[in-house]
């Protein structure tokens, strides 16, 4: 049914799907340090476009508080409290020997130094299921 409400549509507005891909697309070209690429952890991962050094700043989460959860919350210590990530560092995937951290002020830093191509990755924690 979509797909023959797409083709009668005249106009040449992109659909929602491309919209979507195309979005990702410019928010990943537009950050100078990372790119959302297929990875081999889970689904999309975040991966440096360059060398990033140990103690950088590799951005800053954008988002909203949710008390609900989902596929891109994080949850604040032990609080009800969680925040629903909308950019382009919600594709860091969990590793238990994770080379970023978010820190409480929601900036995310290199733990080591990351080579370019390298996969971003932060430790969920404990009860973080990723096999």
């Amino acid at each position: 049914m979509l797909e023959n409400q797409q083709q009668n549509n005249s106009s040449n507005k992109p659909n929602n799907r491309q919209q979507k891909n195309s979005s990702a697309k410019a928010k990943s070209s537009s950050h100078p340090l990372v790119a959302v690429k297929k990875s081999k952890i889970h689904g999309q991962g975040l991966f440096a476009k360059k060398n990033i050094k140990a103690g950088e700043i590799i951005g800053e989460v954008k988002g909203k508080p949710t008390k609900k959860d989902g596929p891109y919350v994080l949850w604040m210590d032990d609080t009800k409290q969680g925040f629903e990530v909308s950019c382009i560092l919600k594709y860091i995937n969990h590793h238990p020997r994770a080379n970023a951290c978010y820190y409480d002020d929601l900036t995310v830093v290199a733990l080591k130094d990351i080579r370019k191509g390298e996969e971003i990755t932060h430790n969920y924690g404990d009860d973080w299921d990723w096999a």
